[in-house]
């Protein structure tokens, strides 16, 4: 059974609920998944494969995730990542997929992505934090796709099951500490 990791990071929890879905998407294909919060994970990556998502704002990903990606790079992880941002908000912006931050991009060149995706955001009536208030003013609603998180996630389990037989217990060499 593939064993895959989905860490993000979330301000406000709703790139907590795009990974929990997609996460939900891959354990109904049969794959053992492991759900975190990227803040603070330092467990070894034994993994078949990675998704790492964050929340997007002003163009930026969430320290959290950066820096998880970056211990990922550092200690040469070599599984297939997947990554995904959410963030978009209005009807005509949440469909649109946006760059990813330049040192996201220098990052990923170290690991073995196959796809990103940028999925829309949400922002509550009522959020905490002046500037989201403000934003909430005129942009609060929910733009995020579930439809589009659980496809995204039946292809990535499309291609972990095309990549073969997978161990039962995973040798210790391929283990990478990320720290």
């Amino acid at each position: 059974m593939p064993r895959m990791l989905v860490a993000y990071a979330s301000k406000m929890g709703g790139t907590r609920e795009l990974a929990a879905a997609l996460a939900g998407t891959l354990e109904s294909r049969g794959m053992d998944v492991e759900l975190v919060d990227a803040r603070g994970f330092r467990a070894p990556i034994d993994h078949d494969g990675v998704v790492v998502g964050s929340a997007l704002y002003a163009g930026r990903w969430r320290p959290e995730s950066i820096r998880l990606l970056r211990r990922m790079s550092a200690s040469r992880v070599r599984c297939p990542v997947w990554v995904f941002h959410s963030g978009p908000l209005g009807d005509e912006a949440a469909g649109d997929s946006q760059p990813l931050p330049d040192n996201v991009e220098t990052i990923l060149a170290g690991l073995d992505v196959h796809s990103t995706v940028t999925f829309g955001g949400r922002l509550p009536a009522h959020p905490s934090g002046m500037i989201a208030r403000m934003m909430a003013r005129t942009q609060a609603g929910d733009w995020r796709d579930f439809p589009a998180v659980a496809a995204w996630a039946d292809g990535i389990a499309d291609t972990v099951e095309r990549m073969g037989a997978f161990p039962e217990s995973h040798p210790t060499d391929q283990k990478h500490v990320i720290s």
